[in-house]
């Protein structure tokens, strides 16, 4: 059975009793439309690359800055996004972002001041 939590929008493949990540005991069955997590990138090039490969495979997303990313208000952009997809198109999506080059290293750049 494939469960859902809301908060994270993350699914699971077993009857977990709470969010590995979170904590949340309340999850619930997923729903099609229901968004999930399908991956992080650094706001560069591959992040253009996974948008742009959804957006031509009619595959909607939502975007959003990872908590713990340098707050958009300093640098004018963030560093990173979290990406996801209805849970109908997860397959197909994580088809498409294992296309995309994987990025090197662990970290976020270091900035020269």
């Amino acid at each position: 059975m494939t469960i859902y939590c809301n908060r994270c929008k993350i699914v699971f493949e077993s009857d977990e009793p709470r969010c590995f990540r979170c904590g949340k005991r309340k999850l619930k069955p997923v729903a099609e439309n229901d968004p999930v997590y399908l991956t992080s990138l650094w706001n560069n090039p591959l992040s253009g690359m996974l948008e742009d490969s959804l957006t031509r495979n009619g595959i909607p997303f939502m975007r959003r800055e990872t908590p713990g990313s340098v707050p958009m208000a300093v640098f004018a952009v963030a560093f990173s996004f979290d990406y996801y997809v209805p849970f109908g198109a997860l397959d197909k999506a994580k088809e498409l972002a294992e296309l995309v080059p994987k990025q090197s290293g662990g970290q976020l750049p270091v900035l020269p001041i």
